[in-house]
């Protein structure tokens, strides 16, 4: 399979500008590769799939209705400017549920306490949250990915370091704005 990146990529080309991925990318990635990624996407945005053989779909498809993520989508901005609208995308799979948690950061007691630079394993525990957010995916197939978007109209026209705590399905992920 293709690096993480390289899939990103690939992504990309098959959702916003609706490119045949393996006549214009078989020169420069192995054909077997762009095949298996595109039966993937396909099976994962339901769609009907033409590249894999059945029993290749069989044991692969089985492989990925039971993977489970949360992930921050490659395209979120990192840094906002005050008075725009703060948002984030995160693909979902098998999902149910998702608990979504705004954290401000007070830059100057984290420094204080810990001497040193700010990062994302920062231990949230005990704090409260700014803002709270429940989504509720029951009524979605939750073996399909799909993307949703949050947004934290609370803080449009705040300034500071915010860090974002998405937990369901028993895993959480992390975005830091």
């Amino acid at each position: 399979m293709p690096s993480l990146i390289i899939e990103a990529y690939l992504e990309n080309r098959m959702i916003v500008q609706k490119k045949e991925i393996l006549k214009k990318y078989q020169k420069q990635i192995r054909i077997e590769s762009l095949r298996q990624f595109k039966a993937k996407f396909e099976y994962l945005h339901n769609l009907p799939s033409r590249d894999i053989s059945s029993l290749e779909a069989s044991s692969v498809a089985a492989e990925w209705q039971n993977k489970t993520y949360i992930k921050l989508c490659h395209f979120n901005r990192k840094q906002f400017k005050k008075g725009e609208a703060v948002s984030i995308f995160v693909k979902l799979k098998n999902i149910p549920s998702l608990k979504v948690k705004l954290f401000r950061v007070n830059l100057d007691a984290y420094y204080r306490k810990n001497l040193s630079p700010f990062t994302s394993d920062i231990n949230l525990d005990g704090l409260e949250a700014q803002e709270t957010q429940s989504a509720d995916y029951s009524s979605k197939p939750i073996n399909l990915e799909h993307v949703e978007e949050f947004k934290f109209s609370q803080i449009t026209n705040q300034r500071g370091l915010f860090v974002v705590e998405l937990i369901g399905n028993g895993l959480s992920s992390r975005a830091i704005f």
